[in-house]
């Protein structure tokens, strides 16, 4: 649903939800519930995200326990349930599992982080930071220079901000 109606979430959120609530194979339950706690996200509803996604039927393998945890993350800080230190330090447990893959949510789970390190002023991780540069694709890079645009403006640094964005 996500992936197929992009740009309109109340759509994709009706086929997440279809998907969500029919009787499938626990794996494909596990990814269905994830999906539709993106959409629920992307819908503004963190309070029903944060209750579809902190079910541990959703974590079947270490793919999906990342993928189900980094968007819990987000859905409690959004809904106001974690402050953004509370939220750090869930990230920061995320990347000690995402050691053990190298997947798209583990470039995620590193760009979250890196975005929330950002938001409360802490020193970034450079390591981390190439880890992204070097191992992810065109989509993955867009974000992590879209957290480097957004540090530059929070530090009113023009000049960086033109560099990035060129």
């Amino acid at each position: 649903g996500n992936a197929v109606y992009p740009s309109d979430p109340k759509q994709a959120l009706m086929m997440t939800q279809k998907a969500f609530n029919s009787k499938q194979k626990p794996i494909e339950q596990a990814l269905s519930g994830i999906n539709y706690g993106v959409s629920l996200c992307l819908n503004a509803r963190y309070r029903e995200a944060v209750e579809i996604l902190s079910n541990n039927d959703l974590r079947t393998d270490v793919i999906t326990t990342i993928s189900a945890d980094n968007n819990l993350l987000l859905a409690q800080y959004f809904n106001g349930k974690f402050d953004a230190y509370k939220t750090l330090t869930g990230y920061t447990r995320l990347l000690k599992i995402i050691k053990k893959v190298d997947n798209s949510d583990a470039i995620i789970v590193k760009n979250n982080y890196l975005a929330l390190c950002i938001v409360l002023e802490k020193k970034k991780n450079s390591q981390l930071e190439q880890s992204i540069v070097k191992s992810a694709d065109n989509y993955h890079i867009f974000f992590y220079q879209i957290n480097l645009l957004t540090e530059a403006f929070l530090q009113h640094d023009l000049a960086r901000f033109e560099k990035i964005k060129n």
